[in-house]
């Protein structure tokens, strides 16, 4: 799913030029090194959520989702903050071209104000996958990149630009990061509920 919608995003920022393309290419290799944390964070979920369903520790579950949302979104507002301001020095390791600093830097100042709810998605798939239940986050998956991202990255170019296109990925970040929170919580009821039949 992800490389599809990679491959027309590219194809949309192509039509703003080469610089464009290159700028964006400079923040693709930025951003997966400040989401590390989030990386490790969803690989220990997904054991510790099996394991806790498994043995009916609910309690646990809740205390789980509690502690993965306020470090999400605690780190990840510490991540915008750094990348506000240290973006511009960090892509100019990467090229002098001012035209393509400039896209790499407005893409991480806006996207990481979405990096704390990107990491909740991934945490939160990885409790559903640890729980035994992956639907909900194909589910969630898809809708991120596909359904509710490349609508908004449409009307995003359409109305507002090259920025246009990064704000949607920031609200399709910060929309399914919600939406993963509340359907764990209901996931962990569902399944506290029928320990008891």
């Amino acid at each position: 799913i992800i490389p599809v919608s990679s491959g027309i995003v590219v194809a949309m920022i192509a039509t703003f030029g080469v610089d464009a393309v290159a700028g964006f290419g400079v923040a693709m290799r930025i951003e997966p090194i400040f989401l590390i944390p989030f990386y490790a964070l969803s690989a220990v979920s997904s054991p510790f959520f099996g394991q806790n369903s498994g043995s009916g520790q609910f309690n646990r579950l809740y205390e789980a989702r509690r502690v993965i949302s306020r470090f999400c979104l605690g780190f990840g507002l510490a991540l915008a903050i750094t990348l506000i301001l240290i973006a511009k020095p960090l892509t100019g390791l990467f090229s002098q071209s001012e035209s393509i600093q400039l896209v790499a830097v407005h893409y991480l100042w806006i996207v990481a104000i979405s990096y704390g709810a990107y990491g909740l998605v991934m945490s939160m798939n990885a409790a559903f996958n640890g729980m035994g239940k992956p639907f909900p986050g194909v589910v969630i998956s898809t809708c991120r990149v596909i359904v509710v991202f490349l609508p908004l990255a449409f009307a995003g170019r359409y109305l507002m630009g090259l920025e246009g296109l990064f704000a949607a990925t920031l609200l399709s970040n910060l929309l399914m990061g919600l939406v993963a929170y509340g359907w764990l919580g209901r996931r962990i009821r569902a399944a506290e509920v029928d320990s008891r039949h």
